[in-house]
């Protein structure tokens, strides 16, 4: 039930709250279609793509060519909407905000959401 959890999960959103404070942050926001579809900037912003990158490195450590392909290749494909991100149930997911509050509800066992 929603109003078992709603006052906690207000919490942690208005902490999030515009805090992109790590590489990772940065990196689901821009990959976040809601945000980075609805403003292309986005993906030219030094800032950004300098976070992406540390992110993809990190997350690749020691895997040069899949670190070099998700910020060469893949990137490109989302940020430009070829191939898969091109198809109608991709650009759906530009309505959809990211809620943590949302997601719990939508993923919660009734076990623990009761």
């Amino acid at each position: 039930m929603e109003k078992n959890y709603k006052d906690v999960m207000d919490i942690v959103d208005k902490k999030m709250e515009n805090r992109l404070d790590s590489p990772l942050h940065v990196a689901a926001y821009m990959l976040n279609p809601y945000y980075s579809y609805q403003n292309s900037a986005i993906f030219s912003d030094p800032i950004v793509v300098e976070k992406f990158i540390q992110c993809a490195e990190t997350f690749y450590a020691g895997d040069d060519d899949k670190a070099f392909r998700a910020v060469n290749v893949d990137f490109e494909v989302f940020s430009k909407r070829q191939g898969n991100f091109s198809k109608k149930m991709a650009r759906s997911c530009e309505r959809f905000e990211f809620s943590p509050g949302k997601l719990l509800h939508q993923f919660c066992p009734d076990f623990l959401c009761k």
